[in-house]
């Protein structure tokens, strides 16, 4: 519910601001677990969950959203969520080392699009987290972080499938993918 509100106050800020007639709020699931709770369901029980604790909160948002005149966008994210962060780093989120922290939802055109529109909402593609997926499931930079009965089939999409999954309303989040410009 804590999650279900801070959503809300968001919409009630976009809602608020002056700015065109198209009001968009995007935000990540921040669907954090231990590695440990990653582990502990297969990909199976983890979409029993998203239909048991996600999908109603999610669908609460989106009929909030409408009320509002405000499009809520669900933005991709990276596996591992922070792969940018080294083995060493010590920073923590609720007892965890950033390092160790899962999702067990990564949104691509394969798994997750789908299930995002049938709550109400649609998609922000960042194209450089989902890349890091392509990369992951081809590389086999993997073992922490996608579910094996996925492997087979991610590795033989690319970022342009996820792009050829979006629909009408949804959008894409620009980025250094490559790193060219930066670290």
């Amino acid at each position: 519910q804590f999650a279900i509100d801070h959503v809300k106050k968001g919409i009630d800020f976009t809602n608020k601001l002056p700015i065109g007639r198209r009001k968009i709020l995007t935000f990540h699931l921040n669907d954090f677990v231990t590695q440990e709770e990653f582990e502990s369901k297969d990909k199976k029980e983890w979409e029993e969950e998203w239909s048991r604790i996600i999908r109603p909160a999610l669908s609460e948002i989106s009929e909030y959203a409408k009320v509002n005149n405000v499009e809520v966008k669900i933005e991709t994210v990276p596996m591992p969520q922070f792969g940018d962060v080294s083995q060493g780093d010590i920073r923590e989120y609720r007892g965890s080392r950033l390092y160790d922290l899962r999702g067990p939802f990564y949104l691509t055109g394969l798994w997750g699009f789908k299930q995002i529109r049938e709550c109400g909402l649609g998609i922000c593609l960042d194209l450089c987290h989902n890349r890091t997926i392509y990369i992951a499931a081809k590389t086999g930079d993997k073992d922490k972080a996608l579910y094996k009965e996925d492997l087979n089939e991610l590795s033989k999409r690319s970022i342009l499938d996820d792009v050829k999954a979006l629909t009408e309303g949804d959008i894409v989040h620009l980025n250094d993918g490559k790193g060219i410009y930066s670290k």
